[in-house]
């Protein structure tokens, strides 16, 4: 089972990565192993998006994901990847994530 919930949304003029600063990263928390963890952004004034998938490690343990969107498919920076997006491969329904960076800045700070 897969679910998804959106992050963040800048609007139509932010972009919440940029050339160079393309890395994102979260700390999350599981109760399993081996969870597949998408990340998309997402242009909101023309639909096109980006997503690079994650694997966590060791079920129970704190651990720090990053996807580097440099080597995405289909990034083009001529768009505002303005809004984030999360979805989680998981069985067990709960999931705890924080400290979500983009180009460096920490997200809720």
């Amino acid at each position: 089972d897969e679910s998804g919930m959106s992050l963040l949304e800048l609007g139509s003029n932010g972009s919440l990565i940029s050339p160079g600063n393309e890395t994102v990263s979260m700390k999350v928390f599981f109760f399993e192993e081996n969870v597949k963890v998408t990340l998309r952004l997402e242009d909101i004034t023309d639909d096109d998006y980006v997503e690079l998938p994650a694997i966590t490690g060791e079920a129970r343990e704190a651990q720090t994901l990053s996807w580097d969107f440099g080597d995405a498919a289909g990034l083009d920076h001529s768009n505002n990847y303005s809004k984030a997006s999360v979805f989680f491969d998981i069985t067990h329904p709960a999931v705890f994530f924080d400290d979500i960076q983009f180009n460096g800045a920490v997200l809720g700070e």
